[in-house]
């Protein structure tokens, strides 16, 4: 099978992984942004047992896979998907950051709880806005 065949199928793989993963980082989010109103260590637990097999997954296929179009599409090093890949590793970043709060809380901590929801929107629509144009950036 030749490249031009295999890279929709690694392409919709790759959307498939990523919505996943950016689905699970705002549940994170949202579920964090509930603090003030009090959560249980039983409900964090709850959560980062059915979150874990999504937002921990997600990234082992959208990684590699992104690798994968990036090297077929010929992009590197173009600016944009410099860009994009520090991006993306804020995003893997922040995931672990709020991964870090909800184990905390699922201890029973105490404290003050950060959501992220915002930087992850913005972050988001960045990246959705360099594939799509894949822009010079000069």
């Amino acid at each position: 099978m030749n490249a031009a065949a295999i890279y929709p199928w690694i392409k919709a793989l790759h959307l498939a992984a990523v919505l996943g993963f950016v689905a699970g980082t705002f549940a994170q989010a949202l579920f964090l942004s509930t603090m003030p109103r009090g959560i249980s260590a039983e409900s964090a637990r709850r959560f980062r047992q059915v979150g874990w097999s999504v937002t921990t997954l997600a990234p082992i296929i959208a990684v590699p896979t992104g690798l994968a179009l990036a090297t077929l599409g010929h992009w590197f090093p173009a600016p944009w998907i410099v860009l994009k890949t520090a991006l993306v590793v804020a995003l893997l970043g922040i995931h672990g950051f709020q991964s870090g709060q909800l184990r905390r809380l699922a201890a029973g901590e105490q404290g003050a709880y950060r959501p992220l929801q915002h930087v992850l929107l913005a972050i988001v629509a960045i990246i959705a806005v360099l594939v799509v144009l894949k822009p010079a950036l000069r």
